[in-house]
């Protein structure tokens, strides 16, 4: 049965909560949704129907007072709306993020599953729990006065593709400090150089550089495969690694350049 878009009426697919001083506004049971206004409430998706793959839109002129919570199979996909409080992925969801902004953190965790294009995101973004996310765009973080500069972090077996973006900080496997901690931040890009030294690509663990208290190893600067510029604080705990490949074109030209070597060995 193909899903719907409805423009969405309160008294029809607007259900309130209130318990203990908690509300939200429930979006459940399977459909496609718009939201084009102003919630003052928190948004939840498939609270109680983990299976439906309810998919909830905030477009340009909608607005979340509070958090979202994206459960069970739900997607949602921010699409110029801007949300007050924490974007959370949790339970399996996916996402998709065009464009809007986020006020606090973006949460993406329980194997769920996101691809950012571009977003403004005012504190952390942070990816755990197998899940996985690809940021192809957008801005990440703040600088705070005490500790490190906030960003993009993966932890807890997380894998985190960046192909884009204007990010304050790289943290990679840092909340839990424990050795089964395999996650990865992969960036694709050129000219990458670690504390104003060039750096091959490949995998770096911990233990390819000498850390300081939280597990910093210094600036990483570079262009990303889409043009941004990369000028990032990195740290790095756990067994997890920082990975860095050519951009594609330069992937083209190594292939050929491969290519061609063989040919001339082959004469």
């Amino acid at each position: 049965m193909s899903l719907h878009r409805f423009y969405l009426l309160p008294f029809l697919v607007l259900i309130l909560i209130r318990s203990s001083g908690f509300s939200e506004v429930l979006f459940q049971g399977g459909g496609v949704y718009d939201i084009n206004y102003r919630i003052n409430d928190s948004v939840s998706i498939d609270r109680n129907t983990p299976l439906a793959q309810t998919h909830v839109t905030l477009n340009s002129g909608g607005w979340v007072d509070k958090e979202v919570y994206c459960l069970g199979s739900s997607q949602f996909t921010l699409n110029g709306g801007h949300v007050e409080g924490y974007l959370n992925f949790w339970k399996n969801s996916t996402g998709e993020i065009n464009g809007g902004s986020v006020k606090s953190r973006v949460y993406i965790g329980d194997e769920s599953s996101v691809v950012i294009n571009h977003v403004t995101i005012g504190d952390l973004t942070l990816v755990w729990n197998n899940s996985n996310a690809v940021i192809n765009g957008g801005s990440f973080g703040f600088t705070p006065s005490i500790g490190y500069q906030q960003g993009i972090l993966a932890t807890e077996n997380a894998y985190v593709t960046i192909n884009g973006g204007l990010i304050k900080g790289l943290l990679v496997g840092f909340r839990d400090n424990a050795a089964y901690d395999m996650s990865t931040i992969k960036l694709a890009g050129s000219n990458f150089k670690m504390n104003g030294m060039d750096i091959s690509y490949g995998q770096y663990y911990a233990s390819d550089f000498v850390r300081d208290s939280v597990g910093g190893i210094g600036l990483l600067t570079g262009t990303l495969a889409n043009g941004d510029s990369l000028n990032a604080n990195v740290y790095i705990n756990d067994g997890a690694c920082l990975y860095l490949i050519p951009e594609p074109a330069s992937l083209s030209l190594l292939a050929l350049g491969a290519t061609l070597t063989g040919r001339r060995r082959r004469k």
